[in-house]
């Protein structure tokens, strides 16, 4: 708040309903239990909560009356002069309280507080204000109980339209992915390495929608937008962890294409059931050790702030709010993300390229072979390698030039499109399973 005659900075902390009694009950003794004439005014110095006035009259019965409209000298610089209200402050029609509040260990009374401050962030969408309230003394991650997502905005009543087609596209998803690891595992004709690598990537694809989409619903209709910091850290490790085990497992399918094209007499000899089982068990292991690894180093860090520009949890942005040195972090990232990346693109580059190079060279049926086969593959990896690529770049770098819609948009492309888009992808393109589903849906052969 800005004092109109002095034009200096005030912070006021602001105080959730199960502590009002403590601290008005502090500030009445600190005034001489003199009455809310003079207990009142003291408060207002440093805490602010909607109809103080009141409460503090209901409290402090025949202890003394503030006359009607009298206000503080303390004005919102946001809103500018506006007519009295019941409200502490003139023109506050109301606040939206995004996070708690950090009560004072000691001296209470006299105001006097300790590693606390308000930051105030004005929208102009409606009256109502966020101020949000941040540490300033450094606290162990672990020790941090929750975080503050701020990407979010007030959406009014649109909420509740948001709200049902982000739960239509989770059940889309869930419906998709669940028919096709039906027939996958139903039909024994489907037992194939291919097919087992395809059923990996939509069980993977419903781990990763499950870590988000659940999230992202209650988010929606909240009005407080934190969550603690366990569930952060779990969010973290499954979307983490869904994008690798993705990564990996489209570049095994491509080394099988690679096979099948290249090599087609020697497949079934180089690709046995227990080498694809071989594949998909490191495709997820490795990508669980590599977060694991990640994540305690994270908790390892000392944070200066709990405050995340995201709508949902991320590695990075909780490392960029750290007080102490994240060499170790950023050395491991960029080492982890050679192996996890960097590598698997290779190989991806060079199976394709001698893809192509065969298909050329080969007879007309060979390439339609290769089309037929590959078409799905490469589309859903262009797809995955999009939206994963905007998503690190936005973690790494500024983007407060893009427009905020497009910004969470963007980075919420990799983990609510590519799930859908994969299974349906192939149910069209894959002749076999667009048969059997055909069959099981509508009884058609």
């Amino acid at each position: 708040m800005i004092d109109k005659h002095t034009h200096e900075v005030h912070y006021q902390i602001v105080c959730p309903s199960s502590r009002y009694q403590e601290v008005w009950e502090k500030f009445h003794e600190a005034a001489a239990h003199a009455g809310v004439d003079k207990t009142l005014p003291r408060m207002r110095q440093h805490f602010y909560w909607p109809n103080m006035e009141g409460e503090l009259q209901s409290s402090l019965p025949g202890k003394g009356v503030i006359e009607p409209g009298l206000t503080s000298d303390l004005e919102c610089p946001f809103l500018g002069h506006s007519q009295p209200d019941p409200h502490p402050f003139p023109g506050v029609k109301g606040v939206k309280v995004s996070s708690g509040c950090f009560i004072l260990l000691k001296k209470l009374a006299i105001g006097l507080f300790e590693g606390v401050f308000i930051s105030i962030n004005a929208e102009e969408a409606n009256p109502f204000y966020t101020l949000a309230i941040q540490r300033r003394i450094m606290v162990n991650s672990t020790e941090a109980s929750y975080f503050i997502l701020t990407a979010y905005s007030d959406t009014g009543v649109f909420k509740y339209l948001y709200f049902l087609i982000i739960l239509a596209l989770y059940i889309c998803i869930i419906g998709a992915n669940m028919l096709l690891i039906v027939v996958i595992c139903v039909n024994r004709s489907l037992h194939e390495p291919m097919y087992l690598f395809l059923c990996s990537l939509f069980v993977n694809e419903l781990y990763g929608s499950t870590g988000l989409f659940p999230f992202l619903l209650v988010q929606i209709l909240s009005d407080i937008h934190t969550v603690s910091a366990p569930l952060c850290f779990l969010q973290i490790f499954s979307v983490y962890t869904y994008g690798n085990v993705q990564f990996y497992i489209l570049t095994v399918m491509s080394y099988d294409r690679y096979l099948a094209i290249c090599y087609p007499l020697q497949y079934n000899t180089y690709m046995t059931s227990n080498k694809a089982s071989f594949l998909i068990a490191v495709s997820w292991f490795f990508p669980f050790l590599g977060i694991v690894v990640m994540i305690f180093l994270t908790l390892s860090l000392q944070l200066c702030g709990n405050i995340l520009n995201t709508v949902y949890c991320g590695n990075y942005s909780i490392v960029k709010l750290a007080c102490s040195d994240t060499r170790v972090n950023n050395i491991y990232g960029l080492f982890y993300t050679v192996f996890s990346i960097i590598i698997p693109l290779l190989l991806i580059l060079y199976t394709y390229m001698r893809i192509l190079r065969v298909c050329f060279s080969g007879s007309k049926q060979t390439r339609q072979k290769a089309l037929s086969t590959c078409t799905p593959h490469l589309a859903s990896l262009l797809n995955f390698f999009f939206g994963a690529f905007f998503q690190i770049l936005q973690s790494r770098f500024d983007m407060s030039s893009v427009p905020n819609i497009l910004s969470v948009l963007l980075s919420l492309y990799f983990l609510t499109c590519q799930p859908l888009f994969t299974p349906v992808l192939y149910g069209l393109k894959m002749s076999k399973i667009r048969i059997i589903c055909k069959r099981l849906l509508y009884g058609e052969v």
